[in-house]
């Protein structure tokens, strides 16, 4: 048996036996103090230690907000990532656990595509640069160690720095950051650089890496109150006309990014070049999960017949490795060892808050499979300054941080961004729009051209960039060039400020396979839209199902999935926006909707099919219509009413479709419908429901539901069957139900979820007792 296949079926035993059912609630601070005790499961602590410290975690909490092996494995990434631990005794824990086949899906697989040629053509001048810079800083002369105090809510410590002043005095410094488990020294490769370009170098050392203490890694959070400190040490070294240009790579992109917000950074630093780096720490973690989800799907390629256990397997599995509340224990270990939140870890809100005054070049490479270049275009996009570039280097280079192996453009492109900036020139009004044009040529979605198309495109774009390295750059005709390459891209995006039709002549054939009114499976149909703003879109379309058995899990699976197409990693990856898992509905006609988030701009959604027999018609993307939210009765005995399909939101676990303003199907136990509240006065409320059962088990579970998605208060109705078998026909009401409101401004959702056998919703009314 294959061993990856075998190491997975562990982990479904695994999954199915400890993961159970959580609630969406997050881990709150009153457990800090239990959590902060979980063993480190890297040094082998006996079964009986961690039972009971996650006994006294569930005492604390009153719920199981966070199941045990979401702690257990929350706790060893927390050892991993935040502690330096190794990715052996990481594998050792998730060993033990019977998680061990997951490691090589959580990080992404550097790429093994051969060099672009236009790189492979300058690596030569590379490697003669790279061999220069093996002994160089051990054979500097007059470089000195510098150290500084902090003492803060991390703890208290020295940070250490290796400052090398240049050959030719000068009073302007380059300070390099380093990355992730790298130090100072180690930068030499950009260091050398500096000291080429005729800059002073300051290599520091963040907390816990190189010389510096600390024993925790902090991602940038207090390394911006460090780079602060560190500009001060430069400036009184080199004294009142100091000048200083920061460069970070990776975690020290972080770093500098975050330090470009400080109201206290000194009016010495002229401009900051952030190469390859994150743009929120939470939502890099959540690219490692999406990883991990990845690849546990396509590994259940491999199943053939068993696909059904596999995916019943994978549904509990997912929800143990929920990102949500992994990210919740690590935060809360985060706060407790060091004394930040880790949702303040987020470069892209600091430099929204920046000088605008403060120039920033951002460097990223395309075949980056370690933090996706996105990152660095939503830093771009946040950045306050009103100078400000983008460079992205298309096809196969080397992956994370390797710009500089493109050694005479990178060379260049430094040369040109420092020299202006410690001049203190500002940036003409053509050279700002020529920056600006650049950056959206660069971000243009890969997935719209082909090959051929690519490379011819990315070809203009380096000449272009090359030329805009001139001494004395020509830019309106660098920004005629690039306007003539916008308007040959092959296909318009469709606005959504009103609804589009989405439909065989509206999708971009290029990447569309099949008919989008017959479905067969593994047709996909993709579109090319603009949202005028970010928010929610509203998907419906009409459809009929024309398999006589549905079986999740196999070519019988009626669903389709709306995906969007990014390039990251350097390939074309769907991430899912929603799934649609359809009923079989015996050749009637029905439909379906659900509710979408677009973050502003251009996105590439691609429809794909997982049925084989399966017609669509109608299909409509539009804005969400205007809240249809509730609003309670708040005087005794008054009574609103509203329709069963006039749900907010809609939970993928289980099989549904309208009938008009009726629910017409909910096939499996666990699918959840959620109606927003507008007003909800405190009172004791009577719900009944309008239903059509054959089934002698149909039941649904009322849920009052806060602003975090936490259950309030549940109750369960019996649904008594009112049909003849295989019949939904005749309509009765259902047994009053009681929901009682305390904190009426905590309430803000009524969620259905249903806990038996199918049957068809209509009509809600609520009457305040």
């Amino acid at each position: 048996m294959n061993k990856k296949i075998r190491n997975f079926g562990l982990t479904l035993v695994a999954a199915l036996t400890l993961g159970g059912y959580v609630s969406p609630a997050v881990v709150t601070s009153a457990q800090a103090a239990t959590i902060e005790r979980l063993p480190d499961l890297t040094k082998s602590p006996s079964t009986t230690q961690v039972q009971q410290a996650l006994d006294e975690f569930d005492a604390q909490s009153g719920d199981r907000s966070v199941s045990d092996l979401q702690k257990q494995i929350g706790n060893a990434l927390f050892n991993l990532i935040f502690k330096q631990g190794s990715l052996q005794a990481f594998q050792r824990t998730l060993d033990d656990l019977g998680l061990g086949g997951l490691v090589g899906g959580l990080m992404p697989a550097a790429s093994t595509t051969a060099m672009s040629p236009e790189y492979a053509a300058v690596q030569a001048e590379f490697k003669a640069f790279e061999a220069g810079t093996t002994n160089w800083l051990a054979s500097v002369p007059k470089k000195r160690d510098l150290t500084i105090d902090y003492n803060d809510a991390y703890g208290q410590g020295k940070l250490h720095a290796t400052y090398v002043p240049n050959p030719t005095p000068t009073k302007k410094t380059m300070i390099v950051v380093h990355g992730y488990l790298a130090s100072g020294v180690e930068s030499a490769l950009w260091g050398k650089l500096a000291a080429d370009l005729g800059y002073n170098l300051l290599l520091p050392d963040q907390r816990s890496h190189g010389q510096s203490s600390g024993d925790y890694v902090d991602f940038g959070y207090y390394a911006r109150y460090d780079l602060v400190k560190w500009v001060k040490a430069v400036d009184r070294l080199n004294g009142p006309d100091s000048a200083v240009v920061l460069y970070g790579n990776s975690m020290g992109s972080g770093a500098i990014t975050q330090a470009a917000g400080m109201a206290d950074l000194p009016r010495s630093v002229k401009g900051i070049v952030a190469e390859a780096g994150f743009a929120d720490v939470r939502e890099l973690f959540t690219n490692y999960t999406d990883n991990l989800i990845t690849y546990l799907r396509e590994l259940g390629q491999s199943w053939g017949l068993l696909a059904p256990v596999y995916q019943f397997g994978l549904s509990k599995l997912l929800e143990v490795f929920d990102t949500q509340k992994l990210l919740n224990v690590i935060s809360t270990l985060v706060r407790q060892h060091e004394g930040m939140a880790l949702e303040a870890i987020s470069p892209k809100a600091t430099l929204a808050a920046e000088r605008p005054e403060l120039s920033m070049l951002f460097i990223d490479t395309e075949d980056d499979s370690l933090i996706p270049y996105e990152h660095t275009v939503t830093n771009y996009q946040a950045a306050a300054a009103q100078d400000k570039k983008l460079w992205l280097l298309p096809g196969t280079l080397g992956g994370h941080t390797s710009a500089i192996q493109d050694y005479r453009l990178f060379k260049r492109q430094m040369q040109q961004f420092t020299t202006r900036v410690m001049a203190g020139k500002v940036m003409s009004r053509d050279g700002l729009r020529f920056q600006e044009l650049f950056a959206q040529a660069q971000t243009v979605n890969r997935n719209l051209f082909t090959n051929a198309q690519l490379a011819t495109r990315d070809a203009a774009l380096r000449q272009v960039q090359t030329d805009s390295l001139a001494a004395q750059p020509d830019y309106p005709a660098l920004i005629a060039r690039l306007q003539t390459m916008r308007r040959t891209d092959p296909v318009a995006p469709m606005r959504l400020s009103a609804p589009v039709a989405l439909t065989n002549a509206t999708r971009f054939a290029a990447l569309s396979k099949g008919d989008l009114g017959t479905v067969q499976v593994g047709d996909y149909s993709t579109f090319y839209v603009d949202a005028p703003v970010a928010g929610d879109y509203e998907l419906t379309f009409d459809f009929q199902t024309r398999d006589l058995i549905t079986i999740p899990g196999t070519v019988l699976d009626n669903s389709l999935t709306l995906n969007q197409i990014k390039t990251v990693y350097g390939k074309n990856t769907p991430t899912p926006l929603a799934r649609f898992d359809l009923p079989q509905t015996f050749q009637q006609k029905a439909q379906m909707k659900k509710t979408i988030h677009l973050a502003k701009g251009r996105a590439v959604l691609q429809l794909a099919s997982q049925t084989d027999k399966l017609w669509l018609n109608n299909v409509t993307l539009r804005p969400a219509p205007a809240d249809r939210a509730v609003r309670l009765p708040a005087t005794p005995q008054g009574t609103v009413s509203f329709a069963a399909a006039s749900f907010s939101a809609a939970a993928d676990g289980g099989y549904f479709a309208l009938q008009g303003d009726k629910i017409g199907y909910t096939g499996r136990s666990g699918g959840q419908f959620q109606y927003t509240l507008a007003a909800a006065p405190a009172g004791s409320y009577t719900v009944q429901f309008q239903y059509a059962t054959p089934n002698l088990n149909a039941k649904l579970r009322l849920a009052l539901v806060d602003a975090t998605q936490q259950v309030i208060a549940t109750t369960e109705v019996q649904a008594s069957q009112n049909n003849w078998f295989g019949l939904f026909d005749r309509i009765t009401t259902s047994p009053a139900a009681k929901l009682t409101i305390t904190d009426p401004a905590r309430v803000k959702y009524l969620r259905v979820i249903n806990q038996g056998d199918s049957l068809v919703l209509g009509q809600f009314t609520i009457t305040h007792d």
